[in-house]
């Protein structure tokens, strides 16, 4: 009996792990299309940040080339010098893109790149 109840528990944890996983593609597959046509880089950030929420875990090479994206999008912004509300969103997003970053080299064990790039995210927050 016990046998039994543990396939049928695999089973269902198998289809419902299957079922998010094309919803994942889905969301996935959406947020490209929003990346590919936006005209505004503060919308191919959020695309891009919430792309990362879907995958950070299962693709780390993936969440490093994410991150590598927004980090560019917000450096490039930050050169034209915006102000107010503009200012603060891409240095938080720079900062959320630098700390995964540093997560990613922290994971890989380089522990010095991982540590310089938690100290520049932690600057741009206490800003």
């Amino acid at each position: 009996m016990k046998s039994f109840i543990l396939c049928i528990f695999l089973a269902a944890h198998g289809i419902v792990n299957a079922a998010l996983s094309q919803i994942d593609q889905r969301s996935i597959d959406s947020l490209k299309t929003i990346i590919a046509s936006a005209k505004s880089d503060s919308i191919k950030i959020k695309a891009y940040v919430a792309w990362d929420d879907i995958i950070y875990v299962m693709y780390p090479a993936l969440d490093f080339s994410i991150n590598s994206k927004i980090e560019s999008l917000c450096r490039k912004n930050l050169k034209r010098k915006p102000k107010g509300n503009e200012l603060r969103f891409f240095q938080k997003k720079l900062a959320f893109s630098l700390n995964n970053i540093g997560t990613y080299y922290y994971n890989l064990g380089n522990y010095q790149k991982a540590l310089q790039k938690y100290e520049a995210a932690l600057k741009l927050r206490n800003i």
